[in-house]
């Protein structure tokens, strides 16, 4: 696919590093199956706790920017957590190996 600019943001798009973009991709398969099982049981607030969670991944694949993963991973790991555990009572286990590899990923020194 070829690179193009977002002339709303002037921003590059197109170049999601795969690293990332596997990682995102699971978080949103992941987390539509859940959406879809909380749909299924009547459980709206909870579709809504986790589509709150991921609507902005779909951007960050799209358009990347450094700053836009550590925002993510800065509120999933505490917001979406705190709505998680008040809810289940446990933490998101799930997501945690991917946020994992997004946090060694902006670990590593940045390529230009």
């Amino acid at each position: 696919m070829a690179s193009e600019t977002n002339s709303d943001a002037g921003t590059y798009c197109g170049n999601c590093p795969a690293d990332v973009a596997d990682a995102v991709t699971t978080i949103l398969r992941e987390s539509i199956l859940l959406i879809r099982m909380a749909g299924n049981g009547d459980d709206a607030d909870y579709c809504v706790v986790e589509a709150n969670h991921i609507h902005n991944l779909p951007n960050l694949l799209r358009c990347y920017e450094r700053a836009k993963l550590q925002r993510y991973l800065a509120w999933a790991q505490t917001e979406y957590q705190a709505k998680f555990r008040e809810r289940f009572h446990r933490l998101p286990t799930m997501f945690m190996p991917q946020w994992q590899r997004l946090e060694d990923f902006l670990s590593r020194p940045e390529t230009k």
